[in-house]
């Protein structure tokens, strides 16, 4: 039975092992589960060589294990839960029940399983508080962490009154009587269990980080050109199911060029960064903003028209007007932005998206060139363009000197 246990334990630690340095390695909840699962594990061996050294020895080193695993697993939970390291009273209380295991040593059998059993349930209650409380509580993976650890503790709580009401039962060592092995092998198969829920709960929240990442713009922290292109088309499929209108604004500072020569990148950056604060403090909760490249950033409002579309623009221009940025010398860094609107409402018919998609990109990016070539700072609407054949002629004009200032 320990011999199963310990080689679960080893099992559970080595994964973990591999899970902190293949993909979760600044993941410290990892690193105290994983060594919690080593105590564990070498607690386990510890009773299964009771026939190899003295049992006092044994005794002690077996529940020392458990109980600084019981304790790590606390910190684990804290860490993941919390985000932040355990209290320090945590060590604290793992040192009282140490003391308490060494104080109760010259008791008989049935009182000493009475007693640590009931330690181990007291090493348990933090780790169950932080999951019932914890933010990531209704998390699936979660709930099973919690249910297999109060099943944990139903069954030591059982050990621990079994052993009072019935001490006969537990006058031997724990391998040498059924009732009390059962229950001690139940509750830890469960603690067992928890830990492997543990683990993928961790693999679960690294691999949405991950997806985070590959979504999101390092710099300003909206979403990247592939995020963009995943909530457009989210948007006109909601439009298309709803006969909803579809908004993309194209936004893109002014002069972004003559910011970082002046300036410095550095300031550049500041630029960035406070602009894409500013227009997400302008969307609505359905409404995103994404950083295409460089100085242009993409707004996809779902469910809007021409006119709500102009009027969310007009609000990011008039509130950048009023951003303020200072540079080393304090000198404050004077921005604006233009913008290109384009609007469409997706029909039931319509089964290519992504070419209703190119369409709206393409339709924003004239109206932003519109608004450029017509003194920048303002917006221009997709629906007010003049022919193709006069957007084309005002490219072949303008295109060197607009592209050398921008």
């Amino acid at each position: 039975m320990f011999g199963l246990l310990a080689v679960g334990s080893a099992m559970l630690a080595i994964l973990l092992s591999l899970a902190q340095r293949v993909a979760l390695r600044t993941d410290r909840s990892i690193r105290d589960w994983h060594r919690g699962s080593w105590a564990m594990a070498l607690g386990y061996l510890a009773v299964l060589l009771r026939g190899w050294m003295p049992t006092p020895l044994s005794l002690v080193l077996g529940n020392l294990g458990t109980e600084l695993a019981l304790t790590f697993y606390a910190a684990a939970l804290h860490r993941f839960l919390r985000g932040r390291a355990p209290p320090p009273w945590l060590w604290w209380w793992l040192g009282l029940q140490a003391l308490v295991l060494l104080l109760v040593l010259p008791l008989a059998q049935p009182h000493r399983v009475t007693i640590v059993s009931t330690s181990h349930v007291l090493l348990l209650l933090p780790s169950l508080w932080w999951l019932s409380s914890g933010e990531d509580r209704l998390n699936p993976l979660m709930r099973g962490v919690n249910v297999t650890l109060w099943i944990a503790v139903i069954f030591i709580l059982f050990r621990a009154v079994d052993a009072y009401l019935v001490p006969s039962a537990y006058a031997t060592g724990i391998l040498d009587g059924n009732r009390q092995g059962i229950a001690f092998l139940a509750a830890y198969i469960f603690l067992l269990g928890s830990g492997f829920g543990f683990a993928l709960a961790n693999l679960e929240r690294a691999a949405q980080r991950m997806e985070v990442m590959a979504h999101t713009d390092a710099l300003t922290g909206c979403w990247n050109r592939r995020a963009a292109d995943v909530r457009l088309g989210q948007a006109l499929e909601q439009g298309r199911i709803g006969q909803s209108p579809v908004a993309l604004v194209l936004l893109d500072l002014d002069h972004f060029k003559r910011i970082n020569d002046r300036h410095g990148h550095q300031i550049g950056d500041q630029v960035l960064q406070r602009f894409a604060q500013l227009v997400r403090s302008q969307l609505q909760p359905l409404q995103s903003l994404a950083r295409l490249g460089g100085e242009e950033f993409a707004m996809v409002l779902p469910h809007s028209d021409d006119t709500a579309a102009c009027r969310c623009a007009e609000s990011v221009l008039a509130a950048v007007c009023e951003l303020q940025v200072l540079d080393e010398s304090f000198q404050a860094v004077r921005l604006t932005v233009s913008a290109g609107v384009a609007v469409c409402r997706p029909q039931r018919d319509v089964a290519a998206l992504s070419t209703l998609a190119d369409q709206l990109y393409r339709q924003a990016d004239r109206a932003l060139y519109l608004a450029k070539s017509s003194g920048r700072d303002r917006l221009a609407r997709a629906a007010d363009l003049p022919p193709r054949e006069s957007v084309a002629a005002a490219h072949a004009v303008e295109d060197a000197g607009l592209r050398a200032v921008v």
